[in-house]
């Protein structure tokens, strides 16, 4: 009996570490639901770093404020979406968080400051993987 309990035990704590290590924050507390206010994000860093970066590569092109490049760039967008939300070009950014859909896509939420230097508000960046295995700008959503 005492050997079929500690199996159970060591089972349910590897399957809660799996689960864990798959999401894409293994920490995450806000003492504060408004936006922007402080908080504890602790990224995974055993999960695939290619979806960040390509959400940092759009972050990079809106910096640049040249909707065509990134249109080009980014062809799941569209141009006409980038022509909406490119302007005023961004300055930095903050990741806020990251949160994994159902369908295998992340989403990534950042805090920017536009090219005034005054608070921007947020931008929503969606990843897919391709049918290749490769990461790409699927949507973003800019909010002022």
């Amino acid at each position: 009996m005492k050997r079929i309990f500690i199996i159970t035990i060591f089972s349910l704590l590897v399957a809660v570490t799996v689960w864990r290590f798959t999401c894409p924050a293994l920490v995450r507390v806000r003492t504060n639901i408004m936006p922007g206010s402080p908080h504890l994000l602790i990224l995974n860093p055993i999960r695939s770093a290619q979806a960040s970066s390509v959400a940092h590569s759009l972050l990079e092109f809106l910096r640049s404020g040249d909707a065509t490049a990134t249109a080009k760039r980014f062809p799941l967008i569209g141009k006409r979406m980038v022509e909406e939300n490119i302007l005023p070009p961004i300055r930095s950014w903050v990741l806020e968080d990251v949160v994994a859909d159902p369908k295998g896509g992340l989403n990534f939420e950042y805090l920017y400051s536009d090219a005034s230097g005054s608070p921007g508000g947020y931008i929503w960046v969606y990843c897919i993987r391709g049918t290749d295995g490769a990461w790409t700008v699927r949507m973003f959503n800019r909010v002022s």
